[in-house]
């Protein structure tokens, strides 16, 4: 639910893209390539990480069929390519923001746990611990569902974003973090607002 309704016919797309730039990765790699932004990572370990995710990503259809719709099983398995898709363009482009010397740093873990951290709010029924939790989100499962998917779109972005200005400029981190939930915490509320009215 992280794009919209158009792109739930596109998943295959998605899937063969994202196992082109990942074995692109790799030739990056291994004939050590350098063209402007694009260079071969310090350490294997990050590229190893990508393809361990998506050789998951493939899988996780046939994990979650027992237990889930098909339009449902659909719908996450596009969002997962979605954010797969995402950060190996980061890898490729700015692969210093992924790289292993940035992520102990807490700054680039932070950016990336917080663009994970929407992929799941849109499945997630309402509940008193996860999800956009406001007065008018609590009184409707609808107003619940619009507003959980705006908030998943808003934390992908914001953590991507962060993750991007912090590779950058370190100091610059924090404060797109904070701009990014204050216009979460905004965006969220306004929507929800609206939603509710009759």
């Amino acid at each position: 639910m992280l794009l919209p309704k158009y792109f739930q016919s596109k998943l295959s797309y998605f899937k063969w893209a994202n196992g082109l730039l990942l074995i692109l990765s790799w030739l990056i790699q291994i004939f050590r390539v350098t063209l402007g932004p694009i260079q071969p990572l310090r350490t294997l370990w990050v590229l190893l990480l990508f393809s361990f995710a998506y050789a998951i990503i493939l899988d996780l259809p046939y994990v979650l069929k027992p237990h889930l719709e098909t339009p449902r099983l659909l719908q996450i398995s596009l969002d997962c390519q979605v954010v797969f898709c995402l950060y190996v363009l980061i890898l490729l482009l700015f692969p210093q923001a992924l790289d292993t010397a940035y992520l102990d740093n807490s700054q680039a873990g932070l950016g990336i746990i917080f663009s994970l951290l929407g992929v799941p709010m849109p499945y997630i029924r309402p509940n008193g611990l996860y999800g956009i939790r406001l007065p008018w989100t609590k009184n409707s499962t609808e107003i619940w569902e619009k507003t959980n998917i705006l908030g998943a779109r808003l934390l992908l972005v914001i953590g991507v974003v962060s993750l991007l200005v912090g590779s950058v400029q370190a100091k610059w981190f924090l404060m797109s973090l904070m701009i990014g939930v204050i216009i979460l915490c905004a965006a969220t509320t306004a929507y929800a607002h609206h939603l509710a009215q009759p």
